[in-house]
């Protein structure tokens, strides 16, 4: 287990091991807040598709830091009920936004596998539901 997992440790020892892993990039790239939620992905039905503008973002960043309006959908945001992201995709949308995010985040890569694992232990039922997506 890694410093920065350890619950044992206070958060100053974690977020320290963690920075520590963390390439200047990736620092960078969570301060990032540039882009806008909404427009990051085409949904055709329960599928979403990540638009080249999200992945150029998160390759030119090394990460992402915050997305705004992400369940956004009004007319400004240009989604509505049957290309935004309803209540019963939520959680399915949300994991293919993190999941690509880590793994295209070189400190983050090698622990996806730990996270998946504690992901499932804490959200099982939306955890198989974006599995099985």
């Amino acid at each position: 287990m890694e410093a920065y997992q350890n619950a044992a440790l206070s958060p100053e020892e974690r977020a320290k091991d963690l920075l520590g892993k963390m390439t200047l990039q990736e620092k960078v790239g969570q301060l990032n807040q540039r882009l806008y939620g909404f427009r990051i992905y085409e949904r055709q039905g329960e599928e979403f598709t990540l638009t080249e503008e999200f992945k150029e973002e998160v390759e030119r960043m090394g990460g992402l830091g915050v997305l705004y309006g992400l369940y956004r959908a009004d007319p400004w945001a240009d989604k509505d009920e049957k290309t935004g992201i309803v209540l019963e995709l939520s959680a399915k949308a949300y994991n293919i936004v993190q999941k690509y995010v880590i793994d295209h985040s070189v400190c983050f890569r090698s622990t996806w596998q730990q996270a998946q694992h504690s992901t499932r232990n804490f959200f099982p039922k939306a955890t198989r539901h974006a599995e099985n997506s």
